[in-house]
């Protein structure tokens, strides 16, 4: 910012330096300098567009010119301190004003840097580190604009924990935050980069998957994540079973607004949650009926 400044006020000095020289050339040639005054506001202009203050200036400066070219001889001898006060009085206004919009262009920088982090903190779970519900609601409804403006296809897909619960209640809520944090990390890992993972509430995340073709891509990224959570989460010295059930929606079949998607991939999950509670008890009971009494 300050070699930026610097190099401003060397352009709008050389300009001035110029002027003085062109002036005093045509004062010795007994031309009007008034013509000369036309570099100054052209080079202010085109480097910096809002110094009007500079061409303001220019502007009087140049009234003055050529006033006292208009006269007599015997006042001749006033002539060059005039200009030099003049040419001065036009620098010292240009140096004033860039340093004042120096400063304006400082603020706004400085206030644009607050804004964007103001955002960012508003927009990131401060649990899990990674993006919470404003900031998926805001990156679905972009995907959706893109998906009806050029027919992307996308998914969204709703995660939720199983065993959060019993975890929770179990060993504490700071066991329990741990556990989302690292199952959040977990959860990252297991998909690719350009996908966008959001932690939206409790135990449940968002995701929204990109360049996909059909219903069989989106099932092969919603088992890989399930199956990342086959092995226990490591917690101090705790071994903890938590897995992941997973549920999508595809853009446009499932729907084409956001709440349709949102409600859809839930309601997947959900049935795929109650089918995996029916294999178990049913696997349970199965083996149970098999374990010979005493």
């Amino acid at each position: 910012m300050m070699e930026e400044s610097m190099r401003k006020l060397w352009v709008l000095g050389a300009a001035y330096a110029t002027l003085a020289a062109l002036g005093a050339l045509f004062t010795i040639h007994g031309y009007t300098r008034i013509g000369a005054l036309a570099v100054i506001p052209l080079l202010v202009i085109s480097y910096y567009a809002p110094l009007w203050l500079a061409f303001a200036t220019g502007v009087v400066a140049g009234v003055a010119f050529a006033y006292l070219d208009q006269l007599p001889q015997h006042m001749r001898m006033f002539v060059f301190p005039t200009d030099a006060a003049v040419l001065g009085g036009s620098y010292v206004a240009v140096v004033i004003a860039s340093e004042l919009l120096r400063r304006r262009d400082a603020q706004r920088v400085l206030l644009e840097q607050r804004l964007r982090q103001a955002e960012e903190v508003a927009s990131r779970d401060t649990l899990t580190d990674m993006p919470n519900r404003r900031y998926f609601v805001d990156a679905l409804r972009a995907a959706i604009a893109n998906g009806r403006a050029t027919g992307a296809r996308f998914a969204v897909l709703y995660c939720d924990l199983d065993g959060f619960k019993e975890i929770n209640d179990l060993h504490g809520h700071a066991i329990g935050d741990r556990t989302l944090a690292v199952a959040s990390k977990r959860l990252t890992h297991a998909l690719r980069p350009d996908d966008i993972v959001a932690r939206i509430g409790g135990d449940e995340f968002g995701i929204i998957v990109r360049r996909i073709e059909d219903r069989s891509d989106v099932r092969r990224i919603q088992e890989s994540i399930e199956r990342a959570f086959g092995e226990p989460l490591t917690i101090d010295r705790l071994r903890l079973a938590v897995g992941i059930t997973v549920g999508f929606a595809l853009f446009p079949d499932s729907g084409t607004a956001e709440d349709a998607l949102l409600n859809c991939a839930d309601e997947a999950m959900y049935r795929r949650k109650r089918a995996k509670k029916i294999r178990l008890t049913t696997k349970g009971t199965t083996e149970g009926a098999r374990t010979p009494k005493p």
